[in-house]
């Protein structure tokens, strides 16, 4: 190593020149350990940075993931409620509100039980794999509604519970009404040649009756009993004349009907009828209201409903008829125009259980009635693609909402008044 050193330092002794060497090494191993330092440093904060970056990316990604979980949970068609440990509702998106009539900030921290009743036991049980529960809830604002849905397993906290569920009321209404037009069907094919088999006797034994009377001279009590028999068949040839517009209504010439007089001419007989006694009669109506019908058989759809309304009113009380104009539905493929009669009353009511049933045929709350006169209406309703509802509460009244589809064109003279 000696040889190495500067020639200056050559002039030292060999020891003092060890000495220089060992300072000379150390400060060169110094530089070397700064430089390997701030090499590695430099390193090291690249990484950093690079990792922070990476991070940041990240978070910003995590964020965007969450955005459209959000937007694809508040936009999806099902509802979908998480409920926490205690069955407390803590998220209820778009469709869920949509589907209930509650808003988040109504329900938020709300038992399950106290919106949907039924819905979840105490435990909160989940619905086994592949299977669908469906039951029945109130609305907000009271209607019913018809929900499917499946409980499962949350992740816990707030998500312990994941309900998702859709509205089935829709489907629903239209298996009942499927299954309805199929027992009509089976029934009218039945009652047609039934009711005209009992029909031709029955026009004899009424004719032959009738010359009777008129031939013998019969006491006082066997007058009355000729009466009643003719009443009696007079009112099974009734019967029977329902019975067959029931099962098949006749398909008269059909043509521009101005439903106003129609039902206003109905008003005005049945104001003048004995079923009439102590009812007072409110109408408000539009004025030329024109729909596509048979006028006899929407006379006696209306007939009809207030003879029923009279019979829930046997101490009076209050019948109203009154009409609106429904907007096209934006979803059909004909922009048509709608109106909706009302015919309420004030009456008994019908109860809950029975609503479903008033228009089977032969289903009555009353005594010696057919069960016919509302299933007439229904059926002539519907023959003329129209729709009717009910609302009803024992004690409270009832409303009947019939629903028709406008005429596309208006008479000419009509037009020209507007």
């Amino acid at each position: 190593f000696y040889g190495w050193l500067p020639q200056g330092l050559k002039a030292f002794s060999s020891g003092e020149a060890h000495v220089w060497f060992d300072v000379l090494a150390t400060v060169a191993t110094n530089i070397l350990a700064f430089f390997t330092v701030a090499y590695l440093s430099g390193y090291l904060a690249e990484r950093t940075a690079r990792a922070e970056r990476d991070l940041e990316e990240k978070e910003v990604d995590f964020e965007r993931l969450e955005e459209l979980n959000r937007q694809i949970v508040e936009n999806i068609t099902s509802g979908i409620m998480t409920l926490d440990e205690d069955l407390r509702i803590t998220s209820f998106n778009g469709a869920a509100e949509a589907a209930t009539g509650w808003s988040l900030r109504e329900v938020y921290r709300k038992r399950v039980s106290e919106v949907f009743p039924g819905m979840l036991d105490e435990r909160g049980s989940v619905t086994p794999h592949g299977l669908r529960e469906e039951g029945s809830f109130a609305r907000k604002d009271s209607t019913e509604v018809y929900l499917g849905y499946t409980i499962s397993e949350g992740g816990g906290g707030d998500a312990a519970r994941i309900v998702i569920f859709s509205d089935l009321t829709k489907i629903k209404t239209l298996e009942e009404r499927l299954r309805r037009d199929d027992r009509l069907r089976a029934l009218g094919e039945l009652s047609v040649g039934i009711a005209h088999e009992i029909r031709n006797p029955l026009a004899s034994i009424s004719g032959s009756i009738q010359v009777l009377r008129a031939g013998l001279d019969l006491a006082d009590d066997d007058k009355r009993l000729m009466n009643i028999a003719l009443h009696e068949t007079e009112r099974l040839n009734g019967l029977i004349t329902d019975f067959l517009l029931f099962a098949k209504p006749a398909r008269g010439k059909r043509g521009l009907i101005n439903l106003t007089c129609v039902v206003a001419g109905a008003l005005d007989i049945f104001r003048n009828s004995p079923e009439a006694g102590g009812i007072s009669m409110e109408s408000d109506m539009e004025d030329d209201i024109f729909v596509m019908g048979d006028e006899r058989q929407m006379c006696q759809v209306f007939w009809n409903l207030f003879v029923n309304a009279a019979h829930a009113m046997p101490e009076g009380g209050r019948l109203k008829v009154s009409t609106r104009m429904l907007a096209a539905d934006p979803g059909s493929a004909r922009a048509r125009r709608y109106v909706e009669l009302r015919v309420a009353d004030n009456g008994c009511g019908i109860a809950r259980e029975d609503i479903g049933s008033i228009f089977d045929p032969f289903f009555s709350t009353k005594d010696g009635g057919t069960g016919l006169g509302l299933a007439v209406v229904h059926r002539i309703v519907e023959s003329h693609d129209g729709s009717i509802k009910v609302t009803s509460a024992p004690g409270e009244g009832t409303v009947f909402r019939i629903v028709f589809p406008l005429a596309e064109e208006a008479p000419a003279a009509a037009a020209g008044e507007v």
